[in-house]
C-alpha cells in the first residue's frame, strides 16, 4: 500500500506537509492519529505490556531458561536478556500492525479496482472475512485512502473509505486487532468535520458529507459493522486531547524560564540585618 498521501514520520509522529490553494499555502499539519496517540491518557497500556512480556516468557520459557543460564555472572548478557524480553509487547504490536497494513491494502486495492497486493497465509484468513462482508453487504466507494485536512483546527490524516452502505453514505474504518478501542471515535470525528480532501499540489475537492461512521472489525474469525457515535461531545474531546498534546510538543519547550538570582541589596540594607 501506498504511504499516506504527503505524510512524513518522525520519531515524534506523522506530520503532512500539504500545497494547499490560496490563501493557505504550505501547511505542515499533525496528524489526527498522532495527535491521539500523544494527547490521550492510555491506562491500559502498562497492563497490556505487562502481560503480553509475561505470555511471552511462558512461551519461550526453555529459550528463557537457557539465556539465563548462559548469561550467569555476565552483566552485559543478563542486560540483553532483559532487553529481548522488554521487546517482547513491541513485536508483538508489529506483528500485528503488519498483517493490519497488508489488510487496509488489500481493502484499498479491492475499492479502487486494482491488482491485489501478495496475500501472505497470515493475512488470508482475515482477507477471507472482508470478502465476505463485500458480498454480504455490497458497499459503493466514494473513496478510499483520502488524505484530509482541516487548517483552522491544525490537523490532517487518511481515512479509510467512503462508502455508500445500506443506503446510506458513511464514513469507514477498518479495523484487524482482537478489539475496538473508543478512541476511534475520536479519529472518525475528526475526519468527518475535514475542510477537505487533499488530491495533490494546490488541488483540493470538499469533503463529502457523510450520514455517520462505521468501524468494519474483521478478524480472522468473522467480521462485524459497528456503528461509531461522532456527535459534539466526541468533536470536543478530541479537540481536549489535539490541546494536550500541544502542550506536550510545543507549549511545554516554553514553559521553564531561567533560574533566579538573589536581588542586590543596599549597604543600608545589610547593616540593618546585621544589626
Amino acid at each position: 500500500m501506498a504511504g499516506p498521501k504527503a505524510a512524513t514520520t518522525t520519531s515524534k509522529g506523522r506530520t503532512y506537509g500539504l500545497d494547499l490553494p490560496e490563501p493557505h499555502g504550505h501547511k505542515t499539519l499533525w496528524s489526527v492519529t498522532t495527535i491521539i496517540g500523544g494527547g490521550l491518557p492510555k491506562p491500559a497500556l502498562v497492563p497490556w505490556a505487562m502481560k503480553t512480556t509475561a505470555e511471552y516468557a511462558v512461551s519461550n520459557y526453555r529459550r528463557l531458561y537457557a539465556m539465563c543460564e548462559a548469561a550467569e555472572g555476565d552483566e552485559e548478557a543478563r542486560y540483553q536478556v532483559v532487553a529481548w524480553l522488554k521487546g517482547a509487547p513491541y513485536r508483538e504490536r508489529e506483528r500485528k500492525a503488519d498483517l493490519g497494513t497488508l489488510l487496509h491494502a488489500l481493502a484499498e486495492a479491492k475499492a479502487l479496482g486494482r491488482p491485489l497486493p501478495t496475500i501472505s497465509e497470515d493475512v488470508a484468513p482475515l482477507y477471507a472475512q472482508y470478502q465476505r462482508f463485500m458480498r454480504e453487504w455490497r458497499p459503493r466507494f466514494e473513496m478510499a485512502e483520502a488524505t484530509v485536512y482541516n487548517v483552522a483546527e491544525s490537523y490532517a490524516g487518511t481515512l479509510d473509505a467512503i462508502m455508500w452502505l445500506d443506503g446510506r453514505l458513511v464514513l469507514a474504518d477498518y479495523k484487524s486487532g482482537a478489539d475496538i478501542y473508543p478512541e476511534v471515535a475520536l479519529q472518525l470525528a475528526a475526519y468527518e468535520r475535514a475542510e477537505g480532501v487533499y488530491l495533490g499540489p494546490r488541488q483540493t475537492a470538499p469533503m463529502p458529507a457523510v450520514e455517520g461512521a462505521v468501524v468494519i472489525h474483521i478478524t480472522a474469525d468473522g467480521y462485524r459493522v459497528v456503528p461509531i457515535e461522532t456527535g459534539e461531545p466526541v468533536w470536543n474531546a478530541f479537540r481536549y486531547a489535539r490541546e494536550v498534546f500541544r502542550f506536550q510538543e510545543e507549549i511545554s519547550k516554553r514553559v521553564l524560564g531561567e533560574p533566579m538570582t538573589p536581588p542586590a541589596r543596599t549597604r543600608r540594607t545589610r547593616k540593618a540585618a546585621a544589626a
